[in-house]
């Protein structure tokens, strides 16, 4: 018997966390990697969720996860797919690891600057999170965000998540 989905979510439960005591952004690459996911927080991930709800179509091979909390967005794509909006980072397949999405622009680095093999960061990050690391991992300065459940983009969700609730009203004081 299979389980009742909650609803046609795209947006996944948070869990991001930090993870990591090493800057994995640190050293410039050589030549940038196509880009595959791109991640966005406040305001900015807002924003994009609007512009793409309002889209006459949205891509079929965009799929995206966010935090609970809304904090923060990331879609995943091909690099011709993906949006591109100010304030975005960008991320691709190492070939030395690819079951990360690392910065398109830099490698791992210790904080001393030491470089660190995309390999063994990737060997690390599956050993520490277990069952959480089944699909693949977009990490992010010290923050490890697990993108296997991205879910193909969805125009009602985009726009729920463009638009953050308003608070409940207060009680006025008498």
């Amino acid at each position: 018997m299979r389980a009742r989905a909650s609803s046609r979510r795209w947006i996944g439960d948070d869990v991001s966390a930090p993870l990591l005591a090493i800057d994995v952004e640190g050293r410039a690459r050589d030549r940038p990697l196509a880009a595959t996911a791109i991640y966005v927080e406040g305001p900015v991930a807002r924003a994009l969720a609007g512009r793409l709800a309002t889209k006459d179509a949205i891509d079929p091979r965009l799929a995206g996860v966010s935090a609970r909390d809304g904090s923060h967005l990331v879609i995943m794509g091909p690099e011709e797919s993906l949006p591109w909006i100010d304030g975005a980072r960008y991320f691709g397949i190492d070939p030395e690891a690819p079951r990360l999405r690392l910065s398109t622009t830099h490698r791992p680095s210790l904080r001393d600057g030491t470089p660190l093999a995309p390999s063994l960061l990737e060997r690390a990050l599956i050993a520490r999170l277990g069952a959480e690391a089944r699909g693949p991992l977009l990490v992010m300065r010290a923050r490890v965000i697990p993108i296997g459940l991205a879910r193909p983009l969805d125009r009602g969700l985009l726009a729920s998540f463009a638009t953050p609730s308003m608070p409940p009203p207060t009680e006025p004081r008498s």
